[in-house]
């Protein structure tokens, strides 16, 4: 790749400098329309999700018992009434802001930035009585520069011991919490070099049977990027160039290498309006293919009786979610099981639908939905590291029909868009699973108030108090 650059060779790519001058810029009257509706769309969606997760997310229970146990006051965790510190929120909102796989996805770089961006920005915003113009500009600038480092990547985020992909958020959470406290270019330098030092990533969490790391771990990117932005405020120092540095970032994880690239066009274009909104609760990698199953199984009344065998082609990144085939047709846990093409493509074929409660135990139990399971086959198809989600579907009926569809891009994508009345029923239906629901109007009240943020001038007592 001709455009990747070192920190030693090219010393005047100052990365962590033009991020941070961007985020502490960064005024919503000055965004273009489309990404201040991204923004709002990505904010109503998150928080619905982090709601649902309050009531269904397995290992929540002890993020929300442990931030009320720390006690504070000023920002709220969503979902179950209660309040705690804006710290102490971030990381339980932010450990519920991933844990069922349904927030928003940058499918160019398959990072999550509203699950450590938003968390971050309505603690810290709630905490100051925040208006609704500065949420939009705290969570696009968060956003905006953890989709711009994941976009630097060189090689793929897996590659060795570290998995990259959740540590581009804390510098995002530092850039939303840090735009909400009025951080300016230095300190907001800083704030990312003190989030980055409380964060790593082992790659063990995408083989270790039964760690909850990879389901709650954007927790612990929106409390250090909290903390980071609390401390900067108050004049502690990191160090220069966290990111480009000779110790910095990219070289602790990248081997100093990064793609400069990535940085064009920042202020003026936003990636935050590329983000892709979730139909499913399950990895991105399985999207085209719940899909494909809906689609076939609907044109052709297919039954899953009716199925011989099943081939996927799947991209070289993806390949994970088929293997190893002794996990991924019988997956033990939630997890697994949203981890896994043939699972939840069985469970598009087997039900005709994909929802929140499509990987729990009764259905990972169920002898149909494994049969058809491992019945699946992979191969590999060419796609590159950013068409990672593209992916195609073939059936054969047991009486020698054939069947296929393939899609390039994943509902939700920005070329195939959610509309606002489906993202909005999304919300709906996750709300309704928080452990304190809400009710009708209330919720009615937040989707309204949402779409017209900037009219909002408290997002505490007009907006998150509804929840």
């Amino acid at each position: 790749m001709e455009d990747v650059v070192t920190a030693r060779e090219e010393k005047s790519v100052r990365v962590s400098q033009h991020l941070a001058v961007f985020a502490a810029g960064i005024r919503s009257e000055d965004l273009p329309d489309d990404v201040v509706r991204a923004v709002k769309r990505s904010i109503l969606d998150q928080v619905g999700v982090i709601a649902a997760a309050s009531g269904l997310g397995v290992d929540c229970k002890a993020f929300v018992e442990t931030a009320r146990e720390a006690g504070g006051s000023g920002a709220t965790l969503i979902g179950c009434r209660a309040e705690t510190s804006p710290a102490m929120a971030a990381l339980a909102n932010g450990a519920m802001a991933h844990a069922l796989d349904f927030e928003d996805t940058h499918d160019a770089t398959l990072i999550h930035p509203s699950a450590s961006s938003v968390p971050a920005a309505l603690a810290v915003g709630e905490r100051l009585s925040a208006g609704g113009s500065e949420l939009i500009a705290a969570v696009c600038a968060g956003s905006e520069v953890a989709c711009r480092i994941g976009a630097s990547f060189v090689g793929s985020p897996q590659d060795g011991h570290f998995f990259l992909l959740p540590l581009v958020n804390a510098f995002g959470a530092a850039a939303a919490a840090g735009r909400m406290l009025g951080l300016d270019a230095e300190q907001m330098e800083h704030a990312f070099g003190l989030a980055m030092s409380q964060v790593v990533g082992s790659a063990a969490v995408l083989t270790e049977p039964g760690s909850s790391f990879r389901e709650i771990r954007d927790g612990f990117n929106a409390k250090a990027g909290v903390l980071a932005a609390q401390l900067a405020s108050r004049g502690v120092r990191s160090f220069g160039s966290p990111l480009e540095a000779e110790h910095g970032y990219y070289a602790m994880f990248q081997g100093g290498r990064f793609d400069p690239t990535a940085f064009e066009g920042l202020g003026d274009r936003f990636e935050v309006a590329n983000v892709s909104y979730k139909p499913w609760p399950a990895c991105r990698g399985t999207h085209v293919f719940i899909e494909a199953a809906l689609d076939l199984r609907q044109r052709h009344s297919l039954q899953a009786s009716d199925i011989d065998s099943i081939v996927v082609d799947v991209s070289p990144f993806f390949t994970s979610l088929c293997e190893p085939e002794s996990i991924r047709k019988k997956p033990k846990t939630a997890t697994e099981a949203k981890f896994s093409i043939p699972f939840a493509l069985a469970v598009a074929l087997i039900d005709g639908r994909v929802d929140l409660t499509s990987f729990d135990a009764e259905k990972r139990s169920e002898e149909a939905i494994l049969a058809l399971a491992g019945r699946v086959r992979h191969r590999s198809n060419d796609a590159p590291q950013n068409q990672s989600t593209r992916g195609g579907l073939t059936l054969e009926t047991k009486d020698g029909r054939q069947f296929h569809a393939e899609y390039e891009e994943p509902l939700g994508h920005p070329r195939r868009p959610i509309d606002d009345d489906r993202l909005r029923e999304k919300f709906r239906l996750c709300v309704a699973q928080a452990v304190c629901p809400t009710d009708d109007t209330a919720v009615e009240l937040f989707i309204e108030r949402t779409a017209a943020l900037k009219a909002v001038t408290d997002i505490g007592s007009e907006l998150i108090a509804l929840l």
